[in-house]
């Protein structure tokens, strides 16, 4: 995001750019539905929201230029690692974990984790990367992929996990 702006949403789907030398806000754009999640991504920013959608909006130039509705669900988490966009999704005791491919060529979406019968995910969701695996939390527990091919290595057990950090 550029110098001296920060963004901020709300649950009406508005985000606002705030100059912060002058605190006076522009609109930048809207979601249909809630925003739940917005990430910095250099002079961009992306957001995601309540409409299954995913949006990318260029600061300096107050434009979206990417926007795709990318599942079903409510967008819980979004994070930037290695060049990809992932982003975690649920609706009710329904979750799932998807990755965006190919940031600059084009999409490539490929869902990670699809649980129909597993916890939800939580809106506090994280994800992790650390060298060559991905830490993914859901309800019962943390789950361990590895980074290059996205296989399941093993869930974490202990307790009612909300949150990771490194």
């Amino acid at each position: 995001m550029a110098d001296r702006k920060l963004c901020s949403a709300n649950s009406n789907g508005t985000i606002i750019v705030w100059d912060l030398d002058t605190l006076t806000g522009k609109v930048l754009g809207t979601h249909e539905e809630g925003v739940n999640v917005l990430i910095n991504l250099g002079d961009k920013v992306c957001s995601g929201g309540n409409d299954s959608c995913i949006k990318i909006w260029d600061v300096d130039t107050m434009t979206c230029i990417w926007s795709e509705e990318v599942c079903d669900d409510n967008i819980k988490g979004l994070y930037f690692i290695n060049d990809r966009l992932f982003f975690a999704s649920s609706v009710g005791d329904v979750g799932s974990y998807a990755v965006i491919n190919n940031m600059i060529n084009g999409m490539d979406f490929k869902i990670l984790i699809s649980h129909g019968d597993s916890p939800e995910i939580r809106e506090t969701t994280n994800i992790v990367a650390i060298d060559d695996k991905l830490y993914t939390v859901s309800k019962k527990g943390i789950f361990v992929w590895d980074l290059n091919t996205f296989e399941y290595i093993k869930t974490l057990k202990g307790f009612d996990i909300c949150s990771i950090n490194i």
